[in-house]
């Protein structure tokens, strides 16, 4: 059969085989397809789109405005973030971590393992040490230093200078004046 000028049905309409549209296919109100859905090309959607199950997507996907994920995200590979990164609560890494850059800390941080620096540390304010503490090589102070309990020396010292010694003095060997 051939129709040569428009179709107007008023009921309800049912085809039991394929309907094949030529041209563009304008819906006025909603599209429900019972099984799967096939596009040959692209999908536009002119609002909201709302999936009630899962989406998978097998290629690379572009989104050109923000993602918002309400609930738990889980990535199977890698994250690159092309600019910065904003973390609005904690960050918890189980994994070994590797900084290609500066690392700036504005509040207190607490390691609860040892810290290990590889090449030279500046500490530009005071530095707090609860426990014993060993230095493996030289000692250097460029200012003064107070110590508030004995000093030990486990070998010979030299003193390139003066040596003031305010309270009593006990010699336990043999002392030799040059």
């Amino acid at each position: 059969a051939s129709l040569n000028a428009g179709l107007n049905v008023v009921g309800a309409t049912a085809l039991e085989s394929t309907l094949t549209v030529a041209g563009e296919a304008a819906l006025s109100d909603g599209l429900t397809v019972a099984g799967e859905a096939a596009l040959a090309a692209g999908l536009t959607v002119a609002t909201d789109a709302s999936l009630n199950a899962g989406l998978n997507v097998v290629g690379a996907t572009a989104l050109e405005s923000t993602l918002t994920v309400a609930g738990e995200a889980a990535l199977a590979d890698g994250l690159t973030v092309a600019s910065d990164a904003s973390l609005n609560a904690g960050l918890n890494v189980v994994g070994a971590t590797a900084l290609e850059s500066t690392l700036a800390v504005a509040g207190e941080a607490t390691l609860a393992d040892g810290l290990t620096v590889a090449s030279d540390a500046s500490l530009n304010a005071g530095l707090n040490v609860v426990g014993a503490t060993a230095l493996e090589s030289t000692l250097a102070v460029a200012g003064e230093a107070t110590l508030a309990d004995g000093l030990t020396v486990a070998s010979d010292a030299s003193l390139n200078a003066g040596l003031n010694v305010v309270g009593a003095t006990a010699l336990e060997s043999t002392l030799t004046v040059a």
